[in-house]
């Protein structure tokens, strides 16, 4: 069983790296460019922001990579046919975009109560795991543990104020907001104007009804299609905001040392994220078109 579904998947591989090649092959090189800038940049500059106790920089290069993680993630789920699933995972890329234009445009301190916000949440995630560890099985944490996390969570709140256990109240003092929001996130940086697409990558990840004509799988389905697998529909969506954000998320991490050749390199990733798109509409009209017309003959 496992034989023949391994040689379907391969065979389907295939047609699929056929449709999309040219696009594909433009993403994965904006990732090798942003990865490689981004490796050059953490050599270069590493040094000189550990003696600055240069926090931005640390939590910014930090996001970097990650963004590259996962926009090779989400590479891996095109080749393999999984349109919907890329867009999802193009919702944390957005994310890690919009809090590294975010902290690379503001000052060293509030860097710093980024990465000492991780604590608090740390705190809060122990607590619920001792909460349940008779029901998972799982070893608990020892009573010292638990007592050092909760100790630094309290160090924390009096030093920055309770708004640092909540997901984003790092960022309440410089938003002017005890309670803020991802939303507000993406307003104090300009890139409110893509939270219909945040919310459309949402509609992946969570349980809600979901019709199946609403999946990026089925988009180009000409009957009804309950979708449990692969397809080789819907790839421009995913890939094109892919390009955009590693682009952001790039761009925020370059300027913080700007320089010439840096701006040069957003420039340059920028001008490929334009051909990334123009590529993916191209090659999805005109695959689409030969393929109508292969039916009707």
């Amino acid at each position: 069983m496992l034989q023949e579904h391994r040689e379907l998947d391969a065979g389907f591989r295939e047609r699929t790296f056929q449709r999309w090649q040219e696009g594909l092959d433009l993403l994965e090189m904006l990732i090798v460019m942003a990865e490689e800038s981004g490796s050059e940049f953490n050599t270069e500059f590493r040094p000189q922001a550990i003696q600055q106790n240069n926090f931005v920089f640390e939590a910014v290069c930090g996001l970097h990579a990650r963004a590259v993680l996962i926009a090779r993630e989400i590479l891996c789920l095109l080749e393999g046919g999984f349109a919907d699933g890329a867009l999802a995972r193009w919702r944390s890329l957005h994310e890690i975009a919009v809090v590294s234009a975010f902290l690379s445009e503001r000052d060293n301190q509030l860097a710093e109560r980024y990465l000492l916000s991780r604590e608090t949440l740390a705190c809060k995630a122990i607590i619920e795991y001792q909460a349940h560890v008779l029901r998972t099985g799982l070893d608990p944490f020892t009573e010292d543990e638990v007592q050092r996390a909760i100790h630094l969570r309290d160090k924390l709140v009096q030093q920055y104020g309770a708004a640092i256990q909540r997901d984003f109240g790092w960022a309440a003092e410089a938003l002017g907001n005890k309670s803020p929001t991802f939303k507000d996130l993406e307003e104090a940086v300009g890139l409110d104007h893509l939270r219909p697409y945040f919310r459309w990558a949402s509609d992946h990840v969570h349980a809600g009804h979901k019709p199946h004509a609403t999946f990026l799988g089925t988009s180009e389905s000409v009957q009804p299609v309950l979708l449990a697998g692969q397809s080789n529909s819907g790839f421009t969506e995913p890939a094109t905001q892919t390009g955009l954000s590693l682009t952001q998320a790039t761009a925020a991490l370059l300027l913080v040392e700007p320089n010439f050749d840096h701006l040069v390199i957003s420039y340059m990733l920028l001008d490929l994220v334009g051909e990334l798109q123009e590529t993916f509409v191209r090659v999805e009209r005109e695959t689409l078109e030969r393929a109508k017309a292969g039916r009707n003959t």
